[in-house]
C-alpha cells in the first residue's frame, strides 16, 4: 500500500513539474517572443462542451492568414498585461468558451487596454460563476459598457430572438456585409429564408455609448432593440462587443458573420499583419454555369455565338452527364458521352468542365431529397458522372455541384474527398468565402473546399430572380456591386446559375461579363474555375508563417514545400520599404501587399517602417 501511495505521489509531482515547465515555456513565448499575433482565450473547463467552437474560431483565423495563439484564461491573467500588449495586439474572448473567467481578469484587461491592447468580447464571455450560476453583472461589462447577463433580473426573458439590423449603409460596408445579403431596411437575410433571426442576450447599457459606436442592433418581434455590434474605446485600446453566437453559427454552416466581423476588427480596425488567402492578393470570381439536360445543346451554340463564352473568361461549367433527366429512358439528359458529346467539347476552351450530381439531374436530386438512395449508390452515380466527363475532357474531375443544391453533410463531401474532388458549390454558408465548412459542430473536410453561393435576397440563380420578378437594373447593379466587393475585400465569391437561364436576363449578363472582364484586364480581379482557386487555397493553408518585430523592422518567415509563388503578405502602411527585388508591392488605404514572385520553398521577407 505504501509503495502505491509513493508511486501516485511521484506521478503527481511529475505531472505538476511538467505542467509548471509548460507554463514557464508559454510565459516565455508570450512575454519575450517578438512574434506578432492575436490571442484566442478559452477556459479549459469549457472544452468538454464547447471544443467545437474553439475549432471554429481556429479554422477562420487560419483560413484568413491571421497569426494567433490559444491561451487559457487562468494563465493569461498571470502574465504581465503590459508585456503581452507589446506583441499581442488583440485578445478574443469567444462565445461559449469563457462563460466563467476569474474576477481578477477584469483588472488585467484594463491594464492591457491601457497599454494599447484590444479585445473582442463575443456574446457570453464572463457571465457565470465557477459553479455555473449567472452573475448579476458580466465580468467585462464596465469595459464593454454593456451588461449582457440579466438573468437574475429577467429570468428566462434575459434572452430573446430578433433580426439583425445595421444602423447605416456606411456601417454595413465597414463590417464587410456583402450586397444582396441585406433587405431594404438593412436587415440580414438568408437564401430561401428571408429575414434571419438570432438568439441574443437582453442587454442593458451601463454607460452612455455614442450612436456612432453602435454598428448594428437586434430587434425582436415585439419591437425591443438590443445592441448587437458595438465598437468602442477603453483606455488606449479598442473594445468590440458582439451580441451573437458567432462560433456556434460557424460550427453549424453559417460562416459569414464570424468571418467578416473578425476580418473587420483585425484587418480594418487594428491593421493586423496577415497573409492574404488569394493568389497574388487579388479578389476572385467564380462563374459557375450548370448544364443538366439536352435543352442546352442548342443553347451552348447560342451562348458561344453571342459571345457569352470567351477564352479570357474561365468558367466552371458543371454537367450532369447522363442520358435521362427525370426517369430512366426519358432521353432528356445531356448525354455527354454520346449524343451530347460534340456540344460538351465546344465548352473545353472556356474554363474547366466539372461534375454535377449523379448522372441524371432531377432523378438523382429527388433520390437525395427523399433519402431513398444508399451511400454506396450515391458514390456509384457520382463516379459514373465523373468517369464520363473525364473521358471527354482528358483531365481529372476536381470540382462538383449538387443536383438541385441537395448536398447532405458530411455524407456528400466525404464521398467527394474519396473520389478526388477538391471543391464544390454549396448552398450553406451563403455569401461567404471558400472555406472548410462545418456541419453540426465538426469540420466536414480539410481537403475539399466549399464555395458558397452569392445571393440577392431570396434568389441565387437568374431563374429564381426572374420568378421573384427582380428588374434587370436591380440584378445588374447587384452583380456589379458584388464584383466590386470581391475586389475591395480581396476575397473570392461564387456566382451560379443554369446556363439556360441567361435567356432571363441576356443584357444584364452581357454587361456583367464585360464589367468583370474589364476588371480582370486592369489586374484587379481573377476569374477562374473553383478548382483553380481551391488548389491555391489548399497551398495557402499549408504555408507556415510568422511575423517577428524588432525596432523598425518586421521579418516575415514563410515556408511551404510546394513553393511560395503568389503568396501575399499584408503589412500596415508604415512598413513601406523592403530590399527584396523578388517581391511585388501594391497598396490600399490600410496596407502594403508584398507578393512573392519566385517559387522558393522558404523565405524571410524583411520590411522596414519609417
Amino acid at each position: 500500500m505504501k509503495k502505491i501511495f509513493v508511486s501516485i505521489l511521484i506521478l503527481l509531482i511529475s505531472g505538476y513539474c511538467l505542467y509548471s515547465g509548460y507554463l514557464m515555456y508559454k510565459n516565455h513565448q508570450l512575454l519575450n517572443s517578438g512574434n506578432q499575433r492575436i490571442l484566442l482565450a478559452y477556459n479549459k473547463s469549457s472544452l468538454h462542451n464547447s471544443a467545437h467552437i474553439l475549432k471554429a474560431y481556429e479554422s477562420v483565423l487560419i483560413e484568413e492568414g491571421i497569426p494567433f495563439e490559444k491561451v487559457e484564461v487562468h494563465l493569461l491573467m498571470k502574465l504581465s498585461a503590459k508585456k503581452i500588449a507589446r506583441n499581442n495586439s488583440a485578445v478574443i474572448f469567444p462565445d461559449g468558451l469563457v462563460q466563467h473567467m476569474p474576477e481578477e481578469l477584469n483588472s488585467w484587461v484594463k491594464e492591457y487596454l491601457d497599454n494599447s491592447g484590444n479585445i473582442a468580447v463575443i456574446y457570453d464571455a464572463g457571465i457565470m460563476t465557477p459553479r455555473g450560476y449567472y452573475l448579476e453583472k458580466a465580468t467585462l461589462s464596465d469595459i464593454t459598457g454593456i451588461n449582457y447577463i440579466t438573468y437574475n433580473k429577467f429570468r428566462t426573458a434575459a434572452y430573446a430572438v430578433g433580426s439583425l439590423q445595421f444602423e447605416s449603409s456606411k456601417k454595413v460596408e465597414y463590417f464587410q456585409i456583402p450586397p444582396g445579403k441585406m433587405d431594404d431596411d438593412r436587415r440580414l437575410t438568408g437564401y430561401l429564408y428571408g429575414k434571419l433571426t438570432y438568439p441574443v442576450a437582453r442587454c442593458e447599457y451601463v454607460r452612455t455609448i455614442p450612436e456612432e459606436n453602435i454598428f448594428a442592433s437586434v430587434e425582436t418581434a415585439e419591437g425591443k432593440r438590443y445592441p448587437a455590434i458595438v465598437l468602442t474605446r477603453y483606455g488606449n485600446g479598442n473594445v468590440l462587443y458582439v451580441n451573437l453566437q458567432l462560433g456556434h453559427l460557424k460550427a453549424n454552416s453559417d460562416d459569414l458573420l464570424l468571418r467578416v466581423i473578425l476580418r473587420t476588427f483585425l484587418f480594418d480596425t487594428l491593421k493586423t499583419p496577415h497573409l492574404v488567402n488569394t493568389n497574388r492578393g487579388k479578389g476572385g470570381l467564380v462563374i459557375n454555369w450548370h448544364i443538366d439536360s439536352k435543352l442546352e445543346w442548342v443553347n451552348i451554340l447560342t451562348r458561344i455565338n453571342d459571345k457569352h463564352f470567351a477564352k479570357d473568361l474561365r468558367y466552371s461549367v458543371h454537367i450532369t452527364a447522363g442520358d435521362f433527366l427525370d426517369y430512366p429512358g426519358d432521353q432528356l439528359g445531356f448525354d455527354a458521352c454520346d449524343h451530347g458529346k460534340k456540344y460538351a467539347k465546344l465548352l473545353l476552351p472556356y474554363g474547366t468542365i466539372g461534375s454535377q450530381g449523379g448522372w441524371a439531374h432531377n432523378w438523382f436530386a429527388e433520390k437525395m431529397k427523399k433519402n431513398s438512395i444508399t451511400r454506396k449508390e450515391t458514390a456509384l452515380y457520382i463516379n459514373k458522372n465523373k468517369t464520363c466527363l473525364e473521358s471527354l475532357t482528358n483531365y481529372p474531375q476536381r470540382e462538383y455541384s449538387a443536383s438541385g443544391g441537395v448536398h447532405p453533410q458530411p455524407l456528400m463531401t466525404e464521398i467527394l474527398e474519396e473520389l478526388g474532388f477538391n471543391s464544390y458549390y454549396y448552398t450553406g454558408d451563403s455569401w461567404s468565402a471558400p472555406n472548410r465548412t462545418f456541419s453540426k459542430g465538426t469540420m466536414v473536410s480539410e481537403k475539399v473546399i466549399a464555395f458558397p453561393i452569392i445571393t440577392l435576397g431570396n434568389s441565387a440563380s437568374l431563374y429564381e430572380m426572374k420568378i421573384n420578378k427582380l428588374p434587370e437594373k436591380a440584378v445588374e447593379k447587384w452583380l456589379v456591386e458584388s464584383t466590386d466587393y470581391m475586389i475591395k475585400n480581396k476575397t473570392i465569391r461564387l456566382f451560379y446559375s443554369n446556363l439556360i437561364d441567361i435567356d432571363k436576363y441576356p443584357k444584364t449578363v452581357n454587361n456583367f461579363l464585360q464589367y468583370a472582364k474589364q476588371k480582370q484586364a486592369e489586374g484587379k480581379l481573377q476569374i477562374e474555375p473553383m478548382s483553380t482557386f481551391a488548389s491555391f487555397f489548399l497551398k495557402f493553408l499549408d504555408t507556415n508563417f510568422s511575423f517577428q518585430k524588432e525596432d523598425n523592422k518586421l521579418t516575415i518567415h514563410l515556408k511551404n514545400e510546394e513553393g511560395l509563388k503568389g503568396i501575399t503578405i499584408a503589412v500596415p502602411r508604415n512598413y513601406n520599404t523592403s530590399p527584396d527585388v523578388n517581391l511585388t508591392r501594391e497598396e490600399d488605404e490600410n496596407y502594403y501587399y508584398w507578393t512573392v514572385n519566385e517559387n522558393v520553398k522558404e523565405k524571410n521577407i524583411v520590411v522596414y517602417s519609417h
